[in-house]
């Protein structure tokens, strides 16, 4: 799904095209994910969203990527000054996710509260 949105970020720029595609594949995906989560799948313990985090991340390294990949679009239409300006947005994207991720995650919200447990008898 990042994989998608990635694509679908990329390319945008370069072919608005591609946004149609994009749009049916996350409008399907939205329904049968929800159907999916809501009546099919039961999990034994909740990670508290640790999910989004990953998702977050994943969509950090997507944007940074549209971000090159409309520089080398720039660079290859013959305006490097476009492309020069555009490699401090990407590299500020990137610093800023890294700051949230690092001002929202602990190293106890990738475990399970079994897993905690067990540590803490071991200790």
């Amino acid at each position: 799904m990042c994989f998608a949105f990635l694509i679908c970020a990329s390319y945008m720029v370069i072919s608005p095209l591609i946004l149609i595609p994009g749009i049916i594949y996350f409008g399907t995906a939205l329904v049968i994910y929800t159907y999916q989560f809501t009546y099919m799948h039961a999990h034994k313990y909740e990670t508290g969203g640790n999910i989004w985090l990953r998702l977050f991340q994943c969509s950090i390294v997507s944007v940074c990527s549209s971000h090159v990949a409309l520089a080398a679009v720039f660079v290859a239409q013959g305006s490097p000054k476009l492309a020069f300006l555009l490699v401090p947005l990407a590299i500020g994207t990137y610093a800023y996710g890294q700051l949230l991720i690092s001002q929202h995650h602990s190293p106890n919200q990738d475990m399970s509260i079994a897993a905690a447990i067990r540590v803490d008898h071991t200790c």
